[in-house]
């Protein structure tokens, strides 16, 4: 990993932080012992941690080269986010990416560019993505699900998938 980080920081309470921060390169395969499975890529991201040592706020820009992880793969993935983040609680928080994949590839699916939403917020996920084989076969992908961290489960609440003139819809159990 490699990068910079200048600025102020409070350690404490309501002491202001403001650390704008560029890292050039993460390896993404470190992360495999926090999200329990392999996943590859390198990471770059330019952006500022405001807030205070309560509460860290982020928002910047990243880029993820050659990232693959559980039967998804994509060249380039860019996009910004925002994130609030409660130190004592980070499962508690609330972040949103907004994004573009090229050349994605989905369980053995091909897809040239994916560019949609993402929003997390203490557990609970939207995503509204679009989706595009190529110029003239397209599709969109959205739901609502529920992630269970400590169990390492995901939930599906709503899903929809629509692909040219075809639709699928999750119908949850009664």
């Amino acid at each position: 990993t490699s990068g910079g980080l200048t600025g102020t920081t409070g350690l404490t309470g309501a002491t202001p932080l403001d650390l704008p921060y560029d890292i050039t390169r993460a390896d993404l395969g470190r992360l495999r012992n926090v999200v329990g499975r392999d996943v590859s890529g390198q990471l770059a991201t330019k952006g500022t941690a405001s807030g205070t040592a309560e509460t860290v706020l982020l928002a910047g820009t990243a880029t993820v080269d050659q990232f693959a992880m559980a039967g998804v793969e994509a060249l380039t993935t860019s996009g910004q986010y925002e994130a609030t983040v409660p130190t004592a609680t980070p499962a508690n928080m609330r972040a949103t990416v907004t994004g573009e994949a090229t050349f994605v590839e989905l369980f053995d699916q091909a897809v040239q560019t994916a560019n949609g939403s993402v929003t997390y917020d203490a557990g609970r996920i939207e995503l509204d993505v679009a989706l595009s084989r190529d110029p003239t076969v397209s599709g969109r992908l959205a739901g609502n699900l529920t992630l269970d961290v400590e169990a390492r489960k995901v939930g599906f609440d709503s899903l929809t998938v629509n692909f040219q003139n075809a639709g699928w819809k999750l119908v949850p159990g009664k």
